[in-house]
């Protein structure tokens, strides 16, 4: 059984992996690129939120969602990443942009180099699936208490291996040919935003891969912000198709 911990983290991220070949943009590739997999997967699903005054996005990689984003921050956007190449390049990359722009090397346990302001959009995508509920427990008080405004939302995508292998959907040998966290769920991450004086609006369990049910977003927000009070929960199996969608896309439409 793989063990995906802090330590994993930190050695994977500086040490292990290719960042120079292509920056992480790999990800995307079943999606055809970062262009479709933004506009087809992910724009749809926070577009509410867009533009912010603020943004922080936790664990930006290479900045792979950067560029996506800055556009939509209004006064500032902030980046907070656990591996220390990934924060030197982005500096580097955007260390000549009139926006302000800053980029904060993180422990892995704590959000406290980002504790300079309000955030009224805060975004993880493809990064806090390798994070434990140990972390969720340090990060969700903290992001909800001390980093959003008053009606900030926070979209954070996460591992759901923990039910999804308690209800027999993905056995352990599917699950060790990836690095999800194997302790982090959606019912708990709901519970422990609602236990530190939070709301979830929206989470989306699905599959990705062969991996049934093992990802999840989850949007969540201030107790008394003024979003519909009502939790919306789905299951989508679906979500394969829309990767093939988007690749298509993506190969008949992308000039650039």
């Amino acid at each position: 059984m793989k063990t995906v911990d802090l330590e994993w983290n930190k050695n994977f991220w500086d040490n292990r992996f290719d960042w120079k070949t292509r920056g992480g943009i790999e990800w995307s590739d079943i999606w055809g690129s970062p262009y479709s997999q933004w506009n087809i997967t992910l724009f749809p699903r926070i577009f509410s939120f867009l533009p912010a005054q603020s943004i922080l996005e936790i664990g930006q990689g290479f900045g792979r969602w950067t560029k996506f984003l800055l556009p939509y921050a209004k006064e500032s956007y902030r980046g907070i990443e656990i591996s220390k190449k990934s924060t030197q390049a982005c500096k580097a990359k955007y260390a000549h942009t009139e926006a302000d722009v800053e980029f904060y090397l993180n422990d892995g346990l704590s959000l406290d180099a980002v504790d300079d302001r309000k955030y009224d959009f805060i975004f993880s995508f493809d990064s806090l699936i390798h994070a434990g509920m140990d972390v969720f427990e340090s990060y969700v008080p903290k992001i909800i208490n001390s980093l959003l405004s008053e009606n900030g939302v926070a979209f954070i995508h996460h591992s759901n291996l923990h039910d999804a292998m308690a209800q027999k959907l993905i056995t352990a040998k599917q699950a060790d040919v990836y690095f999800l966290d194997r302790t982090s769920s959606g019912a708990l991450l709901l519970e422990l935003i609602e236990k530190n004086g939070g709301r979830v609006l929206t989470q989306e369990r699905f599959t990705c891969l062969d991996l049934s049910l093992g990802n999840c977003f989850t949007v969540f927000c201030k107790k008394d912000a003024s979003f519909r009070k009502n939790t919306l929960i789905t299951e989508n199996y679906d979500f394969n198709k829309e990767i093939e969608h988007a690749k298509k896309i993506d190969a008949q439409y992308n000039f650039k």
